[in-house]
């Protein structure tokens, strides 16, 4: 299975982790890359920092 997850700041990593331990990516004894599944996410990594005088 492909999923693709939009996120954003640590409610989104915490979310991924979430989702990993769904997907069984996190199963002891295996998982990870060999699960068959892949977790793509499009990261926002610039909305904590002031730019220029805006937030």
């Amino acid at each position: 299975m492909n999923v693709t997850v939009l996120v954003g700041g640590v409610g989104g990593a915490r979310f991924l982790l979430g989702v990993r331990r769904l997907l069984g990516a996190d199963a002891p004894g295996g998982g990870g890359a060999d699960s068959g599944h892949c977790i793509t996410a499009v990261v926002n990594v610039g909305d904590d920092v002031w730019m220029h005088g805006l937030r």
